[in-house]
């Protein structure tokens, strides 16, 4: 409830600056081959779909 209310505040702020947000991760100690694997199902679907489909998601 706390981080909707925050989110609520800052998208009435960035609306009427005519801005947005994008919520990305940023790993900057790691190459992408060099970051461990998370063991989840849809991790493993998302690596064997995305490389042939959208490479430029994984590099």
């Amino acid at each position: 409830m706390e981080l909707g209310t925050h989110l609520n505040e800052v998208r009435q702020v960035s609306d009427e600056l005519q801005l947005g947000f994008l919520g990305m991760g940023f790993q900057p100690k790691w190459r992408r081959d060099e970051m461990p694997w998370m063991p989840k199902g849809r991790y493993r679907i998302m690596k064997s779909y995305m490389p042939g489909s959208a490479s430029s998601a994984w590099t």
